[in-house]
């Protein structure tokens, strides 16, 4: 946990909305100066931060946000950018190239491609972008059912784990429409039940 959850960069989105809500550059700066901290201590394959496909898909997701949203402040110059965007191209292939399998095909490959899906969306300039996002997509289609109950309730039979999946699910959901790759009807429908279950279990 001490390695794993300030690597995912939550702060960085918390940093990200207050420079969105209030106008204020010095957080869109502090963002710029950790982002930058992390890609020097942190080079791709070194560490503990690259050994964890879950950990790299979180934190792509949570990059995508925070770009989103500090883009506008200009605080992303030409190097910085390029090495953001490298780094980024990077967690995405990595993560699509080695899915979890086995016993960790459950929670863990649930965000993985919820990761995956929602970099190669928003970063449609990637090498194989295309094929990547597809190739989650479906799986993602695939892995709502065999993870989920018809009730909604989650095949791990864990609470924490329901909302941890439901999240991905909706997030690429959401990213898909936004982009244009549309998850079908039964995708949603099983997306409503497990937000149901969840209203009864709180």
């Amino acid at each position: 946990t001490f390695v794993w959850e300030p690597n995912r960069h939550p702060p960085l989105a918390v940093l990200a909305r207050a420079h969105r809500v209030t106008g204020g550059r010095r957080y869109a700066v502090a963002v710029a100066d950790q982002l930058r901290s992390w890609l020097d201590q942190c080079p791709f394959g070194m560490g503990m931060n690259w050994r964890s496909p879950l950990e790299l898909a979180v934190r792509l997701i949570n990059w995508v946000w925070v770009i989103d949203l500090v883009r506008d402040s200009g605080v992303f110059d030409g190097d910085l950018w390029r090495r953001l965007m490298e780094s980024a191209y990077l967690h995405g292939w990595d993560v699509a190239r080695k899915y979890s399998r086995g016993s960790s095909a459950n929670n863990h490959l649930v965000g993985e491609l919820a990761g995956v899906f929602v970099g190669a969306s928003y970063f449609a300039q990637w090498p194989g972008a295309s094929a990547m996002r597809d190739r989650a997509g479906r799986m993602l289609c695939e892995e709502i059912f065999r993870q989920s109950h018809a009730d909604g309730g989650g095949a791990e039979q864990g609470f924490g784990y329901h909302g941890f999946v439901l999240q991905f699910y909706i997030v690429a959901g959401l990213v898909g429409r936004l982009k244009g790759w549309e998850f079908p009807a039964e995708y949603w429908a099983r997306v409503e039940k497990m937000l149901e279950l969840s209203g009864k279990l709180c």
